[in-house]
């Protein structure tokens, strides 16, 4: 617990610190920091909290940062405060306590990247760009588009489910759908599901994605240049140096300029990849 809590301070910190064009300027004068505190003791019950981050966004909106526990889990919680109207609007993004960086505050919006690592559950998704309007508290949350032949290493997504079974593969002009599914003998539990995957970009119109511990057939593969957009692929399986099996999937595109990844939630708490395309 102790390497957590160590390890999401580190977290609040870089954020906070790495905040770009926010305004940190100090309270005016001793008696409204004090006031400034204590009226944020009374909202946030702020004594109770493991640690805490006040930045000054405006001059009456704050951004409070708190950590906390939540059962065997820590998190962090984010919040806008209006000192004059006492509004409190919670920031949802940050309840999975995902890397950020990149903060910007300007116009009354303010934004960073989500890296994709979630350092609850272990589920791992495409950097994502936000934006929050502290205001309204409206979150829009938009994935990145990378460009083809690009990437210096991997993008490492999904969580280390035990055994899965690829059920299908969907190729349709923009993206193609990689269904996934437990093998009869996997063993699970309660959360998000999906395979290790890396997915890299170091060609012009290839992308490969590498999956691990996952059984599947050739016809599903033969099923991807039935799409004129996909205009071959290469597969291969391989042993890495911890014995665990992988299958890489170099597939060349046709046309396309960009890529960025997300995950479609089934029902059975499975997330299938999807990879989109311009």
């Amino acid at each position: 617990m102790k390497k957590s809590i160590i390890y999401v301070v580190v977290l609040s910190m870089l954020f906070l610190a790495s905040c770009k064009n926010i305004n940190s300027s100090t309270m005016s004068t001793k008696t409204e920091e004090i006031n400034l505190y204590t009226e944020l003791n009374e909202q946030f019950n702020l004594k109770e909290k493991e640690t805490v981050y006040i930045r000054k966004l405006t001059s009456k909106k704050y951004l409070i940062g708190m950590l906390k526990k939540h059962y065997y889990a820590v998190n962090l919680g984010y919040y806008i405060f209006d000192i004059e109207s006492k509004e409190k609007i919670k920031i949802e993004p940050f309840s999975q306590c995902q890397l950020i960086d990149n903060i910007t505050f300007e116009d009354g919006i303010l934004s960073f990247n989500l890296n994709g690592d979630n350092s609850i559950n272990g589920f791992t998704r495409f950097p994502k760009e936000v934006k929050i309007n502290i205001n309204t508290g409206k979150v829009e949350s938009i994935n990145e588009y990378v460009k083809l032949g690009s990437n210096y290493r991997p993008y490492n997504l999904g969580n280390n489910f035990d055994k899965t079974v690829l059920e299908d593969i969907i190729a349709l002009e923009d993206n193609i759908t990689f269904k996934f599914n437990a093998a009869p003998d996997a063993i699970s539990a309660g959360g998000e599901f999906c395979p290790n995957i890396k997915v890299i970009s170091k060609e012009a119109n290839h992308i490969v994605i590498d999956i691990e511990n996952i059984t599947y057939n050739e016809k599903q593969l033969e099923k991807i240049v039935d799409n004129e957009n996909y205009l071959s692929y290469k597969c291969f399986d391989y042993v890495d140096l911890t014995g665990m099996k992988h299958t890489a999937l170099d597939i060349e595109l046709n046309g396309k300029k960009e890529y960025t990844c997300d995950f479609t939630k089934i029902q059975n708490d499975f997330r299938n990849l999807i990879i989109k395309f311009k």
